[in-house]
Parts: C-alpha cells; structure tokens; sequence
C-alpha cells in the first residue's frame, strides 16, 4: 500500500513539474514572437570633394531621426561694435637717381593739328620708362607751362608702367574758344612731389601744340526800318557757324560822305528776337538760329546809301573770336 501510494504521488509530481515545464517554455516562446528588432536607420551619402569629376569617393554616414523634447537654444553671444578705423597713408621718398622718361610719338593729335573751337579731346602721348624704379599708379603728368586755357594741373597715370615698358599717357583736353595758336607742356610727377622731365637731362617735356580755326560765322541782311524814339533801320542776322555769339558793336555810316551815323558796343545779350524790336536786345545768337539788331539811323536824306557794320564776338565784353561783316542798304 504504501508503495504503491508513493508511485502516485511521484506520478502526480512529475506531472506537475512536466506541467510547468511547458508552460515556462510558452511565456519564453511569447516573449521570443513579441520582440520589435531595432528600426534600420536610413542611409544617406556626403560627398567630399567636388560633384562634378571628384577625385573623392563617397562615404555612407548613417542618418538618424530625433525629436528633442524640450527646447534647446544656443548661447547668443553679442559681438562689440566695430569701429572705422582711419587708414594712414604715407607716401614712400623716391630716389630721384631711378627716374627716366623717354618720349616715342604722338598716338593723338600730331604737332600742329588744326582744330574747331569749343571741342573736347584727349592728346596721347607714347612714353617710355627708362629709369630703374616703376612709375605707379600714383605717378602723373604735371602741366607746367604754356597758354593753353583750363588745362588741369595734374593728371594720374592711373597704371604701374615698369622699367623698360613703354605707355600710353593721356589728357583729356578742352579747345579754347579764341581762335590763335595754343601750345601746353608737360612732365612727370611722382606721388612725394618730385617732378622730372623727358630725355637724358630730364628737362624735356610732352607737348601738345594745335591751332584753332574758330568755325564761327554769320550771315546780315536788312530786315527793314521802324522807328522807336526816331528812324531804327534793323539789321537781320543768321548765325551759320557752330559758336553762339554773346556781343556785339554795331556803326552805321553815310556811304557818300563816311559820316557816322550811329555807333553802339553792346557787351552782352546783344541780340532781339523780332525785327520789331527796339534797342537793347536781350539774346545771345544761338548756332542756326535768327536775330536782329538795330540802330539809329537819325534824320538822314531819303533814299540815300548806307552801311551797317557789325562785329559779333563769341564772348562777353567783345572778347573771343570775333566776325565783322556788312551789308548796304537805301535809308527810308
């Protein structure tokens, strides 16, 4: 009895045990069915190097995904307030024993050119430098004798021209209005001030000479007779030529006898804009345009000859270049 109790409690044990057996192994099978691998993280590339033709290769960086809780900012750092600072220029002494300048030709306006009036220019000259130091940017050319009006002082190179290297040099330039012969004469100037001239001895300079052929001109008819204080005889004058004119002087005289009947210098706005207009007139005579003039004749004989003579100048107070012309008419 007693043995055979024991067999069934050991049978009994061993199912329970069996039991358990199983059912641990299903919560570890569980366990194994339930677990989420890790996402694979996306790949992305960078290249090093450049795109195109890259020596490089590329490299595979894995890229991940993260949502910050929270916020996290940068420490903001205020930078001070820069101040200009003034640069301080300083001009460098140069030896003048390196200085040499050689003239080679005229590229513009050869010695002599005959120019209009009034007409804007640029002279060059070919140069060479011929001493041992450069001349820089900073280096000009320096008016420094003739009678060629509103020439500037001085004029920058603007270029670095080596030794040995020749340059075109250039001024722009104004013609005068004043018909004559113009002369101006130039040398080099370094940036502290020391000037030096052309040739061996460095006294020579670059010169321009031209000649002005003023191209100003006018055309005079009579444009009738009117009384103002007394008889007017009013003279009509077109200007043809590329200059306007801004005085006059006028003489009417008795052809027969040379008697001067009246004479009257107007030193500005000498001119009207109608033939009905009476002294003094209130106009400069504009290039292509139409004007008068008048004068008095006086009490003269009727139907008798007469000149009207008029000398028109391009610039106030009869100065500039000037035209005389005359026409003859029969008093009224």
């Amino acid at each position: 009895m007693l043995l055979g109790k024991l067999s069934s409690d050991t049978s009994q044990a061993g199912f329970r045990l069996a039991l358990l057996i199983l059912l641990a192994g299903s919560l570890v099978a569980c366990s194994l069915l339930s677990y989420d691998s890790p996402e694979q993280p996306d790949i992305s590339f960078v290249l090093t190097g450049e795109a195109e033709h890259s020596p490089y290769t590329a490299t595979s960086v894995p890229f991940v995904t993260r949502t910050l809780v929270g916020s996290l900012e940068a420490p903001f750092i205020q930078l001070p307030h820069m101040q200009a600072t003034e640069s301080v220029s300083t001009v460098e002494s140069i030896d003048p024993g390196c200085l040499g300048a050689r003239f080679i030709r005229d590229v513009t306006i050869p010695d002599g050119t005959q120019m209009a009036a009034g007409e804007s220019f640029t002279k060059i000259w070919l140069l060479e430098n011929t001493g041992s130091c450069p001349w820089t940017p900073a280096f000009s050319m320096y008016y420094v004798n003739g009678n060629l009006p509103a020439v500037p002082q001085e004029t920058r190179l603007g270029a670095t021209v080596l030794p040995g290297q020749q340059a075109n040099v250039s001024i722009q330039l104004m013609s005068p209005n004043q018909a004559g012969d113009y002369r101006a004469d130039f040398q080099l100037v370094t940036p502290d001030g020391t000037l030096f001239g052309l040739g061996d001895s460095k006294q020579g300079t670059a010169f321009l000479e031209i000649v002005i052929s003023a191209n100003a001109d006018i055309d005079l008819e009579i444009a009738g007779f009117h009384l103002c204080s007394q008889n007017y005889t009013t003279v009509q004058i077109t200007n043809v030529g590329e200059l306007s004119f801004a005085s006059a002087a006028v003489s009417v005289y008795d052809s027969y006898d040379d008697r001067i009947l009246f004479e009257r210098n107007w030193p500005s706005q000498a001119f009207m804009v109608s033939a009905k207009s009476c002294p003094p007139g209130t106009v400069e005579a504009e290039p292509g345009g139409i004007y008068f003039l008048a004068a008095s004749i006086g009490p003269v004989r009727s139907k008798h000859n007469a000149v009207f003579q008029i000398e028109a100048c391009t610039e106030e107070n009869m100065q500039g270049f000037c035209v005389e012309r005359s026409v003859r008419f029969l008093t009224p």
